[in-house]
């Protein structure tokens, strides 16, 4: 039921020409239908070392929008994590959106970003990245700041790398749109 709802609210949407039928390549393609939407989308600029980061507390990662004006928004983050060490080891990277404004998580937007688990100590380093997505919707009254945070923990053993990345194999952002 859910998949025919979204089908047809897709299709009467192209049918109003909220989103243009051809996004893709060719003239107007730079802007794609993003650009008409009332939101704004920021990229990490580069990568973050967790390492120089303490352990368990959430710090600030630069990742922030500003949600202009009172009303109801759509809040989406892709958040990129590598962890890398030799075994034992057992590292977790978690992300949430934290709304500035009021000093508060925003409910619910807790996620784990990448857990590297490994108890064979005869094993060679090993590494994995993994990217988790945080959607949640926000009613503000004001404009209200919305900032991601991380925390990273060694559970056992030490990380050689704990990273929110940004390379060519995978970035984070965050982003809104007024609903």
């Amino acid at each position: 039921m859910r998949r025919l709802f979204v089908a047809a609210a897709t299709a009467a949407l192209f049918g109003l020409g909220i989103f243009p039928a051809h996004a893709g390549a060719g003239a107007g393609a730079s802007q794609g239908y993003a650009a008409d939407l009332p939101g704004e989308t920021v990229r990490l600029a580069e990568t973050v070392d967790l390492l120089t980061k303490p352990m368990v507390a959430w710090v600030d990662i630069p990742l922030e929008v500003t949600l202009p004006q009172p009303g109801s928004y759509a809040l989406d983050a892709n958040i990129h994590g590598r962890i890398w060490g030799k075994p034992p080891i057992n590292t977790i990277i978690l992300a949430r959106l934290f709304n500035v404004t009021t000093n508060s998580p925003v409910p619910g937007s807790t996620r784990m970003i990448d857990h590297l688990a490994d108890q064979n100590a005869a094993a060679a380093e090993i590494g994995r990245r993994a990217t988790a997505s945080i959607s949640e919707d926000i009613l503000v009254s004001a404009p209200t700041t919305i900032r991601v945070q991380v925390l990273w923990n060694n559970l056992e053993g030490s990380a050689s790398i704990a990273q929110i990345v940004n390379d060519e194999g995978g970035t984070a952002s965050l982003r809104y749109l007024r609903i």
